[in-house]
């Protein structure tokens, strides 16, 4: 559906009619694209592709380990420029709720510098997925007490850990960056706000309910995480029990179009643009539509799995992961194969990365990263892993870069585990 001149006009009558939330400031940035290091592995990062181009995982043989660094807590996330990675984590440490970046130098895996933010009220302090734009690292942390949910986005020189600029909000969870902005999701998932990455002022605000497009009463929520390309923030929209598809306007937060999706519900996998699509995984198949106007372009056969959940894609290669993994040639639509892998995967080229789990007699599972040729599904390689995966791996540096959650003994205290592997 195309957004007409009727609707744009409510749109823009906010003042009165309470629609969307006009321009607060300035929000020019001086920022390019070149300049957004770490986001194409990241599921929560511009085209949500997980996917590096060239594959840059140097060396022919196995994968050997580099370096290993354990820290305290629970992995929330990673990021990693050339040089160096940025690992999230939350926990207890020293009976106080603590959320800390940790800087590690990619060549040694030495720690730089850490920054940590410790709870001043009652309840939990969670952080979220780290962004790194030019020369900060973005994370926004939670603070979960009876009354409140108050959130502190924080910029951090990604140089030596120096704040650059903090600014609290009530429920806001960082989601991704684009050139000009951050945006982050308010509670409950109602819409999004976005931020000038320089100064953390806040740009707009965009809340699907206000855009004049549904009528028919009850809150749309925006679902999952966005992607955005070519001028356009893609995100799901959904009005139980009907779901849309929306893009949005990155400079002023106003909807260009939406249009109506398939009543199968999108699933936690972020929508991906790849040259002009945008692919969205639902249940039990990938729905492609153009990112120009929002219109339905092709879907993929059937694929039978409990629920399609993660995705990654390039321009040759779909890789969505349920209980199994399904990879779909782009040209065709035709799915290639087939395996019993789970997990977040990354594609590199024609690697496919993904941590995964495998019983053992004992009924015990035991945690592995496996290397597929994404075309013929032959696993080429598996490298042991200390303990499970809740982020992607990353390559960055000529190296794959992992965060696992590990446990140290009776007392639960959780620890995250850090490796850098390359190929021997």
């Amino acid at each position: 559906m195309k957004l007409s001149r009727r609707n744009y006009l409510t749109c823009v009558g906010v003042s009165a009619l309470g629609g969307c939330s006009a321009l607060e400031t300035n929000c020019e940035v001086s920022i390019t694209p070149d300049s957004i290091t770490g986001w194409p592995t990241q599921r929560r990062g511009s085209k949500n592709t997980a996917s590096v181009e060239p594959p840059g995982v140097r060396g022919t043989g196995t994968l050997s380990r580099d370096w290993r660094l354990t820290i305290d807590g629970e992995v929330r996330g990673a990021v990693a420029t050339a040089e160096i990675a940025v690992v999230a984590s939350s926990g207890i440490v020293g009976g106080e709720s603590v959320a800390t970046l940790h800087a590690i130098s990619l060549n040694s895996g030495a720690e730089i510098w850490k920054r940590s933010f410790k709870k001043d009220d009652d309840g939990n302090l969670s952080v979220s997925h780290p962004i790194i734009v030019g020369e900060n690292v973005f994370v926004s942390a939670t603070r979960s007490a009876t009354d409140t949910n108050a959130s502190v986005v924080v910029a951090v020189s990604i140089r030596d850990g120096t704040v650059s600029w903090k600014k609290t909000f009530d429920s806001f969870t960082l989601s991704m960056a684009a050139p000009w902005l951050l945006l982050g999701r308010t509670d409950p998932q109602s819409g999004y706000i976005a931020l000038h990455p320089e100064t953390g002022t806040k740009c707009w605000m965009y809340k699907p309910w206000r855009q004049g497009f549904l009528r028919t009463g009850g809150e749309e929520q925006v679902a999952g995480y966005p992607a955005i390309a070519d001028e356009t923030i893609v995100t799901v929209v959904s009005k139980d029990p009907d779901h849309y598809l929306a893009g949005v306007n990155p400079q002023n937060g106003q909807e260009k179009w939406r249009t109506k999706m398939t009543r199968e519900p999108p699933k936690l996998a972020a929508p991906s643009v790849i040259e002009g699509s945008v692919l969205v995984p639902t249940e039990h198949r990938v729905w492609a539509h153009n990112l120009e106007d929002g219109q339905l372009a092709w879907k993929t056969a059937q694929i039978r799995d409990t629920s399609l959940t993660f995705m990654a894609a390039n321009q040759s290669t779909i890789v969505v992961t349920g209980t199994s993994l399904h990879v779909i040639d782009r040209q065709s639509k035709t799915k290639r194969w087939t395996i019993e892998e789970g997990g977040r995967p990354i594609i590199a080229g024609r690697t496919v990365y993904i941590p995964t789990a495998k019983k053992t007699g004992d009924g015990e599972y035991t945690n592995f990263l496996h290397t597929i040729n994404a075309h013929s599904g032959e696993i080429v390689g598996e490298y042991p892993l200390t303990g499970s995966m809740r982020t992607r791996p990353l390559i960055a540096g000529g190296k794959l870069v992992l965060a696992m959650d590990g446990d140290d003994g009776e007392n639960a205290v959780r620890s995250v585990t850090i490796e850098a592997v390359s190929r021997s």
